[in-house]
């Protein structure tokens, strides 16, 4: 029981904490044909076929991402402007600047990993994990109650990340 009690804990710590902030995407990637160039993005800016951005179904708007063709190994770097795409197994779609340089213009798409690299506020994803790894808990933050099976009971563990051991 101590052993769910102390996965508990370090699960619960990472969200808090922000240990789960590097993210990673396998999958298609296919791009915007030049019909699209001056039309409105959903960030409300307008899409430049000579940019490097894209569109992502999720990622906040300003979001940098590394994107590399696993075909190749090249890889750049593009800004999320618009959502997309809606086609199965795709996950991003680019500019034509951004597919011109990894080399999947003639083909349309291409197997990709995408890593976000970095929030809109220009912050690196390693910075902010870098920071979230300096927090150390304290006996106040570890003290917690337990409800289970209507069983309720007090668990102190101040000593539980540090030591890394639970009985």
């Amino acid at each position: 029981m101590n052993r769910i009690i102390a996965a508990i804990i370090v699960i619960a710590g990472s969200f808090v904490t922000g240990f789960a902030l590097a993210q990673r995407y396998d999958g298609l990637a296919s791009y915007y044909g030049s019909q699209f160039h001056g039309r409105r993005t959903a960030d409300g800016s307008t899409y430049n076929m000579h940019e490097y951005t894209c569109a992502h179904k999720s990622l906040p708007f300003g979001t940098k991402v590394r994107v590399t063709n696993l075909n190749n190994q090249k890889s750049i770097v593009v800004t999320v402007t618009d959502r997309g795409p809606y086609r199965r197994g795709r996950v991003v779609d680019l500019s034509i600047a951004a597919a011109r340089d990894l080399d999947m213009l003639h083909k349309g798409v291409a197997p990709v990993s995408v890593e976000v690299i970095s929030d809109n506020d220009e912050k690196s994803v390693n910075e902010l994990s870098a920071k979230s790894q300096e927090w150390q808990p304290t006996k106040k933050t570890m003290e917690f109650k337990l409800d289970i099976k209507k069983l309720n009971k007090e668990f102190t563990f101040p000593n539980l990340l540090h030591d890394h051991q639970v009985s």
